[in-house]
């Protein structure tokens, strides 16, 4: 499969009537979609594929968005199609990952055959920076954290404000990665997974927060435990001299405090 199935969205793209929708963002139910879908033309095809609304989604980010497997793998089947990015840097894997729908992301996947490809889109970051994974990690979807880095993504990935696999001209990184969004949130499994595939417990946000410090922070009791037996640094310091310990004390964690001491 060629690259130019990738499209980002500061490419050109021709946008039918009806702010960007096309007969694919309109058609409804689903058999009056199919039927859409198989009379495009040749000669029409690609534009109404990927035409664009004004919120920059196209039918397969609809799809996605919807949890319509069938759907977004009719789309996938037409040579025609692209991954797109809408007005938020977001693709339709990105859609898929955020609202939980674990069968679009695999079609999305087994779309991506090539593996140069798949790994661009998986590690493609919205105008947050954040990525599939890191949202998976966010959203705690262990099934989907585990589908995405077998297809590549990058564990050690930090948010860059505006930086994208696809556009390197990027500043002002906070350093988040879905490590440290997992320990944020208490996501024990998803923590657990990340430090299997070899996620660095150490990395820090520009403050000097390490994923400790988030659990600590947050009294996620379970995940502090967990990090610590894989070695985390608990005596590890913030620009501001703060501690994990000192972070759980101030926040009357003292389960925590007591297990940091």
């Amino acid at each position: 499969m060629s690259t130019n199935r990738l499209k980002p969205k500061f490419a050109s793209t021709a946008v039918s009537k009806n702010a960007g929708k096309s007969e694919l963002h309109w058609a409804q139910p689903a058999k009056k979609r199919a039927s859409t879908l198989t009379i495009t033309g040749r000669e029409t095809a690609s534009d109404i594929l990927n035409a664009q609304d004004e919120l920059g989604r196209s039918a397969l980010h609809w799809a996605a968005a919807r949890g319509e497997a069938e759907w977004a793998k009719q789309i996938l089947g037409r040579q025609e199609t692209k991954i797109l990015q809408d007005n938020d840097g977001q693709t339709p894997l990105h859609e898929a990952v955020i609202r939980g729908h674990d069968g679009v992301v695999g079609e999305l996947l087994d779309f991506l055959q090539n593996d140069e490809v798949r790994k661009i889109v998986v590690n493609t970051g919205d105008k947050h920076g954040r990525t599939a994974l890191q949202w998976a990690a966010l959203r705690g979807r262990e099934t989907v954290l585990q589908m995405l880095i077998a297809s590549g993504a990058d564990i050690k990935a930090t948010i860059k404000d505006g930086q994208t696999a696809l556009h390197l001209a990027s500043k002002d990184s906070d350093g988040w990665t879905p490590l440290s969004r997992a320990a944020e949130n208490g996501r024990e499994a998803v923590v657990k997974l990340l430090l299997e595939c070899g996620a660095d417990f150490e990395s820090k946000n520009r403050d000097g927060w390490t994923p400790l410090s988030w659990a600590a922070e947050n009294g996620h009791e379970a995940v502090v435990n967990l990090l610590l037996e894989h070695g985390a640094d608990f005596e590890s310091k913030d620009r501001y001299e703060r501690t994990p310990l000192s972070l759980a004390a101030a926040n009357g964690y003292q389960a925590i405090v007591k297990i940091l001491r």
